[in-house]
């Protein structure tokens, strides 16, 4: 028997910018400014996560929100981010969960971009 083909996928594979489900009584710091928290695929293989939000619980490990499956990384990634205008880190784990590592709750600004394949 041959190998079966596959069809590649048709389109650019982007999506529309999608708001983030946020917990731990986070909330988005200026909705009008365009500081919603949210994400996208700008292709069928990379995720773009961008926001500032507020007023969550800052104990190291707190869920801010969960990607779906689809906009996952294969492994834990890290990122730093700008809190209260000092260095934060917010991490994405590989079943989506976004969880504020270092931040305070005055602010946490994230904008990261990561592969899928």
């Amino acid at each position: 028997m041959g190998a079966t083909r596959l069809k590649p996928p048709t389109g650019n594979g982007s999506t529309p910018w999608t708001a983030l489900d946020l917990k731990n009584n986070w909330v988005n710091l200026n909705i009008e400014a365009g500081d919603r928290a949210e994400y996208r695929k700008t292709d069928f293989t990379n995720v773009h996560v961008r926001g500032m939000f507020k007023d969550g619980i800052t104990t190291p490990s707190t869920n801010i929100a969960t990607l779906p499956e689809g906009f996952r990384p294969l492994k834990h990634l890290a990122f730093i981010t700008l809190s209260n205008d000092l260095l934060g880190r917010v991490d994405i784990k590989a079943n989506g969960v976004i969880k504020v590592q270092i931040g305070d709750s005055a602010f946490i600004f994230m904008d990261m971009k990561f592969l899928i394949i």
